[in-house]
């Protein structure tokens, strides 16, 4: 377990990061690093939600296996996965992945995968910005750990500005993605106009 002066230098160099470091990918790869100096686990992943809470997107991963071509990367219904039961929580939640298999059908084959991979337990931090969920910070081990109440409260802290990273990012994509489908609708819309007029040039050279 950290102490207070390694919680408070850790804090500090999050904020740190996340003020300095622009690319997303880069940022949460740094961040993950500097977890994994406090807190045992294998891999880490951030998931967020869609606008209307009915799917789980991947935000980012640093996983240490291979995920089975068999098994799609997409986004997947919140309705019934092993989050759901998980959206109210104020603080870490610990769950055991044997336990999760055959228990929540919307995440399958997930649970027996990771099972299979030799991991045996997930951790679920959430994210919460505006005050409300709008993800977790999950980590995934091989060793069933005990986790204290004290690592638990500090896994949750530190993951208040990981959340506020996770929305910035979030948004700045958003807006991206807003922008290019406008740039290409104007796109559309010049070239239609330039076919009209086309059309028009050829009429008049017709008459």
């Amino acid at each position: 377990m950290a102490s207070l002066s390694e919680s408070h230098q850790l804090m500090h160099y999050i904020s740190d990061a996340i003020g300095t470091i622009r690319e997303p990918q880069e940022l949460f790869r740094t961040l993950t690093d500097k977890l994994r100096l406090i807190f045992e686990f294998d891999s880490a992943v951030i998931i967020t939600f869609d606008r209307d809470r009915r799917y789980i997107n991947v935000f980012f991963e640093m996983l240490r296996f291979e995920v089975p071509d068999t098994v799609q990367r997409k986004k997947r219904p919140l309705a019934g996965s092993w989050i759901e039961p998980h959206l109210g929580d104020t603080s870490v939640s610990v769950i055991s992945i044997e336990d999760a298999i055959d228990r929540y059908p919307a995440d399958f084959p997930i649970p027996t995968m990771l099972y299979d991979l030799g991991m045996r337990q997930l951790v679920l931090s959430p994210l919460r910005s505006g005050g409300k969920v709008i993800g977790f910070l999950n980590f995934v081990s091989k060793q069933l750990k005990n986790w204290s109440e004290e690592e638990k409260e500090l896994l949750a802290t530190l993951s208040s500005p990981i959340a506020v990273a996770v929305s910035n990012a979030a948004a700045y994509e958003e807006l991206r993605q807003r922008e290019a489908q406008t740039a290409m609708q104007l796109a559309v819309n010049n070239a239609l106009l330039t076919i009209k007029d086309r059309n028009r040039m050829m009429l008049a050279v017709c008459e």
